[in-house]
């Protein structure tokens, strides 16, 4: 059984589960006290606990042992151009599963999708709930930084990488695979990934990130859907730097 609980609650000997995940420890899994519960706090703090006192709706932990996991390396960042319907949600989902350390959602010129600024922060908290629920499911115990709409340059400007790859069906582009085994040896540290939406990236947001040193690529012959070329990608990464036979650090 595994929760999450927030990096401030780290040091408590004993600390309080949030409220969604003591609904699911009591009405779901149906804990009792002295159950055995595995603790995390999404920065790859990891613990051993268990069930010291239900009261009503609350469940109080005592934690028994810590230890600390390495992030997965590269430090991977996907710059998502917006998706439409719950492609998003789809996205984070597996971009979670895959190892990515920081999400960062642009709105692009050729984007379908469009969200109003009221609802940025309510969609925001939907995918950090879906991040957290894809960690549970898959065991990772680094959550993914989720960071506020920007546009590309804003989102470009935010961040630096050792490696910038730009999806592009470009007669211009290179092999994903030639530009990653090249990034292996030796390894970088820090690779950020740009995808652009439905209607692709414009001809002047591409040129600004080449202008950054983004590195156009392609994925083979195939013409692949926004959220297919970002997830290839990203388990593409995992291939080329996870060590051979090593189970991953997720």
């Amino acid at each position: 059984m595994r929760c999450f609980i927030t990096p401030a609650e780290w040091d408590r000997d004993e600390t309080e589960l949030p409220p969604e995940e003591a609904h699911h420890v009591l009405h779901v899994l149906r804990a009792r006290e002295r159950h055995p519960i595995e603790l995390c706090d999404g920065k790859g703090g990891v613990a051993e606990a268990e069930i010291a006192r239900i009261d009503k709706k609350k469940v109080l932990v005592k934690i028994l042992n810590r230890r600390r996991e390495p992030q997965p390396r590269p430090h991977t960042c996907l710059i998502q151009g917006l998706a439409r319907g719950q492609k998003m949600d789809w996205i984070i989902q597996k971009a979670t599963e895959l190892g990515a350390a920081e999400l960062r959602a642009i709105e692009t010129e050729y984007a379908v999708a469009r969200l109003p600024d009221d609802r940025k922060t309510q969609r925001l908290e939907r995918w950090r709930r879906i991040a957290l629920n894809a960690a549970k499911q898959c065991g990772a115990t680094w959550l993914p930084d989720l960071h506020s709409f920007h546009t590309l340059s804003e989102a470009l400007q935010q961040a630096s990488f050792d490696l910038l790859l730009l999806g592009d069906l470009s007669e211009e582009s290179r092999s994903l695979r030639q530009v990653l085994r090249q990034a292996a040896t030796p390894p970088v540290e820090r690779i950020g990934l740009l995808i652009g939406p439905e209607g692709d990236f414009t001809p002047e947001e591409k040129k600004r990130a080449a202008g950054l040193g983004a590195i156009p690529v392609h994925f083979g012959p195939l013409t692949l859907r926004t959220e297919t070329a970002a997830l290839f990608t990203l388990a593409a990464i995992r291939y080329e730097f996870t060590a051979e036979g090593t189970p991953s650090s997720l």
